[in-house]
C-alpha cells in the first residue's frame, strides 16, 4: 500500500488537473488498495515462496537486469530532459519555455545576469552594471524598471526595441515593489530603489520610464499567503495590510513625481492577469488528455477585476497625481471574450503568474504602441 498509493496520486492528479473532490480520494483509496492486494498476491507471496526464483543465482541475475534496465532508462531520461519529443510539436515548445526558464537562473529567480545586473549583498542587483540591449553600441533611450514581473518582459521589450530601433536597460529586483522606500521580501529593496532612481534621473539619455510589477501581490498576497499581517515595509518598518494600499499609493505618487521632475516620460504597466493555478503545466496536461485548458482556468474579465480593481484603482490615481501614463497590458491579451493563457497550444505564461517568453513578445508590442504610437 505503501509503495502504491502515491504513483496513483500522482497520476490521478495529473489527469484530473482540477482539485481533487471526496469522490476522487475515495477512489485513491480503493484503487491504491485493490493494486496493493494484487502486488502482494501474485507478485510478492510467489517471490518469497520460491515459486518463481527457486535458485539464489537466479535471483541475483533478475536483480542485476532490473537494475540495469532502470539505470538505462533513468540516463536517458536524464539526458534527453524527460522525452520531450513525447508531446506535439506545440507541446515540447511549452516545455522548452519552462525549461529554460527554471535552468537559466535569472529571471525567475532576480539573479538576472540576462540582463547584466551584478549581484550584492542582501540580494539586490548592482544597477550600475546592468547593461544595454538594442541594436547599435549608443546609450539606452528606455529603462524598465520592476520585480520578477518586469524581467518576464524581457524577450519581448528587448525584440521590440530592436524593431523600433530603441534601447533599454532593465533594473529588476525580484520581490521588491519599483517604489522609493519601499520594500517587502527582499531586504536590499530601499537601498536598490534609491540607486536605481538616482541613476535614472542622472541618465540624460533615458527618455522612457515603464514600471512594472506583481503590484497586488504587496496588497493581497496569494493563496499561499493568507496568514501573512504585512507584504510590505516602509524604510524596514512593516505596513500593516490594512495601510498597504495608501502606503503604496503615496510611495508611489513620490517616486513618479520624482522622475518627471528630471524630464523622464513615466508609463506603468497594469496587472497582468494570474491566475490559482499553474498555466503551463495546465496548459501541457490539458494538451496530454486532449482537453481544453480554458475549461479549468477563469480567464474571465470578471475573474481579473476581483483580483486586481483595487490595484488598478490606486495605480490610477497615482499616475493622475503625477502626470504619468498607465498601460493596461492585459488588454494585450484579451480575445474571444476571455484572457488569453495559450496561443496555438504554446503557454503564455511559465508559471502562475509570470509571462513566457512568447507571452513576453506578444505583450510588447502593445506596450510599444502606447508609447511611441506607429
Amino acid at each position: 500500500l505503501y509503495l502504491t498509493h502515491w504513483p496513483i496520486i500522482v497520476f490521478w492528479t495529473y489527469y484530473k488537473i482540477s482539485n481533487l473532490g471526496l469522490l476522487d480520494k475515495l477512489a485513491i483509496i480503493i484503487a491504491s488498495t485493490l493494486v496493493s492486494a494484487a502486488l502482494y498476491t501474485f507478485l510478492e507471496r510467489p517471490f518469497r515462496s520460491k515459486m518463481v526464483l527457486k535458485q539464489r543465482w537466479q535471483a541475483y541475475a533478475m536483480t542485476v537486469f532490473f537494475m540495469v534496465i532502470c539505470c538505462v532508462f533513468g540516463y536517458a531520461g536524464y539526458a534527453k530532459k524527460g522525452f520531450p519529443g513525447r508531446f506535439e510539436q506545440q507541446l515540447a515548445a511549452t516545455h522548452e519555455n519552462r525549461m529554460e526558464l527554471s535552468q537559466d537562473d535569472s529571471i525567475m529567480k532576480g539573479v538576472i545576469p540576462i540582463v547584466g545586473g551584478q549581484r550584492l549583498d542582501h540580494g539586490h542587483v548592482d544597477p550600475n552594471t546592468v547593461s544595454t540591449f538594442g541594436e547599435g553600441n549608443g546609450p539606452a533611450d528606455i529603462a524598465v524598471f520592476g520585480d520578477s514581473h518586469a524581467g518576464s518582459l524581457f524577450d519581448g521589450i528587448v525584440s521590440e526595441a530592436n524593431m523600433r530601433q530603441h534601447r533599454v536597460k532593465f533594473f529588476v529586483n525580484y520581490f521588491s515593489p519599483p517604489v522609493l522606500n519601499l520594500s517587502s521580501w527582499n531586504e536590499g529593496g530601499v537601498v536598490y530603489n534609491k540607486d536605481v532612481i538616482s541613476l535614472i534621473c542622472k541618465d540624460d539619455n533615458i527618455k522612457v520610464v515603464l514600471l512594472a510589477a506583481n503590484w497586488t501581490m504587496y496588497l493581497k498576497g496569494g493563496d499561499y499567503l493568507a496568514s501573512q499581517s504585512h507584504l510590505l515595509k516602509l524604510n524596514g518598518q512593516d505596513v500593516p495590510l490594512d495601510q498597504a494600499s495608501a502606503t503604496l499609493q503615496l510611495q508611489l505618487t513620490r517616486t513618479l513625481m520624482e522622475l518627471k521632475s528630471h524630464g523622464k516620460e513615466v508609463y506603468i504597466l497594469e496587472p497582468m492577469p494570474d491566475y490559482k493555478i499553474d498555466v503551463a503545466k495546465t496548459v501541457q496536461r490539458c494538451a496530454i488528455t486532449g482537453r481544453s485548458v480554458y475549461d479549468y482556468i477563469d480567464t474571465s474579465r470578471n475573474a481579473y477585476l476581483e483580483r486586481h480593481a483595487t490595484t488598478i484603482s490606486l495605480l490610477g490615481s497615482a499616475a493622475v497625481d503625477s502626470g504619468c501614463t498607465l498601460i493596461t497590458g492585459a488588454d494585450a491579451l484579451w480575445k474571444d471574450n476571455h484572457f488569453k493563457i495559450e496561443n496555438n497550444g504554446i503557454s503564455l505564461y511559465s508559471d502562475y503568474h509570470h509571462l513566457s517568453p512568447l507571452g513576453s513578445r506578444l505583450v510588447a508590442p502593445f506596450i510599444f504602441d502606447h508609447i511611441y504610437p506607429r
